[in-house]
């Protein structure tokens, strides 16, 4: 195939997808708008979950840590641990005794999602439920059993560190007592009682400093989290599921794909020849191209001197030629309805009667346009013909432009003609 074939089918296939466009968009747009329909329907119809979002400042808790500065303590929260304790089993289960709710932790933590500002120490508790009271009421359940939880972590944890140094706090006062009770027994100016009496002070001097630690931990653990909800949640006014910025304009677009392909699907069904690209594509002779008709057009023989009027004459001479000296008889038949063949018949007949031979138009179609555009009115014709009741020569009508061309019309009444036809008359 050369370049300018491969070109010419290839504005073919285009003009052919325009084309559907334009032949089926009463399918393509009722699919537009039932995938429309569809999606406001399920907007409507669909179960409506809303979301409300509670805040909790999350700061380091107190564990006693006398090493940590205060700068060095904040930058020791992990937020993304923290917001997998949101999530988990025990804080849902927290969560559902406050709310006395009967779902499993499982089941209530699937409800949650938490979300961290970028260089925040926030956490962001998010609750999706129906109706909207439930949906702010579990956000802010969450919340305070986070907080419960961070709480009960922090105090346990510093209950550990009090009762570690209980215990290095009994082993030197034991340690102490027996120094203190074999110092006794020694002579005074032992050298060993002068080093047991070292030792004691020693061990007294990390008593007391095992004293003030216990005493700033009992101190920490009445405020043991400075955390707190910043923001609590409040009943939300519009759901959050289904998103009708999302689902409508997806329903359409679903829509508008469906009713293409379905536009697509019909027209290849479809066997009427509807444009020269057709017959193109089927390596088929053309030998005559009118432009479309409108929709309401003039019927009326082409100007001799018109685009159509020449076309009229090329296939004129095709015709003569491919048939040849003597009398023929030449069908023309229209594959579609309207009166795009009594048009064509119409202005051959002119042109072969004006430049080639005498001609008979044979008027076969009930609704033939041909007389009128010779200017006739409504006589008998081959209904009569075959009929009977006429002969030829009585129903056929010369042109009065062009003697040469008579004129058989359809007839009066053809319903009676094919009621009354005969095989012998046919």
């Amino acid at each position: 195939m050369s370049t300018r074939a491969s070109e010419r089918t290839e504005a073919a296939q285009l003009t052919d997808y325009v084309g559907v466009l334009r032949r089926r968009w009463w399918i393509i747009a009722a699919a537009t708008l039932i995938g429309l329909a569809a999606s406001v329907g399920y907007t409507v119809r669909a179960h409506k979950e809303y979301t409300a979002t509670a805040g909790v400042e999350v700061n380091p808790t107190a564990v006693g840590n006398a090493a940590q500065s205060a700068g060095s303590a904040k930058t020791a929260v992990n937020m993304d641990n923290e917001s997998q304790i949101v999530q988990s089993a025990t804080v849902s289960a927290l969560a559902a005794k406050i709310l006395h709710s009967p779902l499993t932790p499982a089941q209530l933590s699937s409800h949650i999602t938490v979300t961290v500002p970028p260089n925040s120490q926030l956490l962001e508790i998010s609750c999706t439920d129906s109706p909207p009271s439930a949906a702010a009421a579990c956000a802010n359940a969450v919340a305070a059993a986070y907080l419960q939880n961070r709480t009960a972590t922090a105090t346990s944890q510093i209950n550990s560190e009090l009762a570690q140094l209980n215990r290095e706090a009994q082993g030197l006062l034991n340690q102490i007592a027996g120094l203190k009770i074999k110092i006794n027994s020694l002579p005074p100016n032992s050298p060993t009682a002068a080093g047991d009496s070292a030792l004691s002070a020693e061990d007294t001097a990390k008593l007391h400093t095992l004293a003030s630690e216990q005493a700033a931990l009992e101190t920490e653990l009445g405020s043991s989290d400075s955390s707190y909800v910043a923001t609590k949640a409040t009943t939300p006014t519009k759901p959050s599921s289904p998103q009708k910025r999302l689902v409508l304009p997806s329903g359409t677009i679903v829509g508008l794909l469906i009713g293409l392909l379905i536009g697509i699907l019909v027209d290849r069904r479809d066997k009427l020849i509807r444009s020269v690209s057709y017959l193109d594509q089927l390596d088929l002779p053309i030998l005559l191209d009118m432009p479309r008709l409108k929709l309401r057009p003039q019927l009326a023989l082409a100007s001799p001197r018109s685009k159509a009027g020449r076309s009229y004459n090329e296939l004129a001479q095709v015709v003569t030629t491919v048939l040849g000296d003597g009398r023929h008889i030449l069908l023309i038949a229209g594959s579609a309805s309207g009166p795009g063949a009594g048009v064509l018949a119409a202005n051959l007949a002119a042109v072969i009667t004006r430049g080639y031979a005498d001609t008979t138009l044979v008027c076969a179609d009930p609704a033939a346009v041909e007389p009128s555009l010779f200017g006739m009115r409504a006589s008998s014709g081959l209904a009569e013909v075959v009929a009977g009741s006429s002969t030829v020569d009585e129903v056929a009508r010369r042109v009065d432009d062009i003697p040469q061309l008579e004129v058989v019309g359809p007839g009066l009444d053809q319903t009676a003609a094919l009621f009354d036809m005969r095989h012998d008359a046919a």
